[in-house]
């Protein structure tokens, strides 16, 4: 899961480090929106407006408990 989310990072934004310490030094909203819509395609899931909050993308490791979370 960690590989197909730091794919996921580095084609939306090349420019920067998938395994920074904070993303949101990094990404801007429309970056978070993108890697929502690419997470929901790649892991056949829906996330809530609820769970789109800033802690679930301060690294790899945050955004896999969304993920984990949306799955249960």
């Amino acid at each position: 899961m960690q590989n197909s989310i730091k794919q996921i990072i580095e084609e939306i934004r090349p420019d920067i480090n998938p395994e920074a310490q904070n993303l949101l030094e990094e990404i801007d909203s429309f970056d978070i929106v993108t890697i929502i819509a690419s997470i929901e395609d790649k892991f056949s899931i829906k996330i809530p407006a609820e769970k789109i909050l800033p802690e679930y993308f301060h690294d790899i490791s945050s955004i896999i408990s969304l993920i984990n979370e949306v799955k249960q």
